[in-house]
């Protein structure tokens, strides 16, 4: 299930989701270079966690999280619903812009 990175605890929970859940695997989405330096000196089953890399964030301080979806169509957020949308993977957690989550979800999904 891909999870929307902006910060270190959606990685950190992931990374406790894998080790909990030997069934599970994880697709993150986020820019490499955030993902890169959450996951530094981090052990994981490289088997079970991959990255659909962006280039684009959804902040929580965005003016409308609408325009932000639609604007923002190579952020993280954006990428990982759509790959619920088209059955790539069975879920999405995210620690982000809440409005933008539901509006994602409703215009997306």
């Amino acid at each position: 299930m891909p999870w929307a990175v902006t910060t270190q605890a959606p990685v950190g929970g992931a990374l406790m989701a894998l080790e909990m859940n030997p069934d599970l695997s994880i697709v993150l989405t986020g820019t490499k270079e955030a993902l890169e330096k959450e996951l530094a000196g981090k052990t994981y089953d490289k088997n079970r966690l991959s990255f659909v890399y962006t280039t684009e964030v959804v902040e929580n301080e965005e003016h409308s999280p609408v325009e932000a979806i639609r604007r923002k169509k190579d952020s993280s957020m954006v990428v990982a619903l759509k790959m619920v949308k088209n059955k790539e993977v069975d879920g999405f957690v995210s620690a982000g812009n809440t409005g933008a989550v539901l509006s994602g979800a409703t215009l997306l999904v």
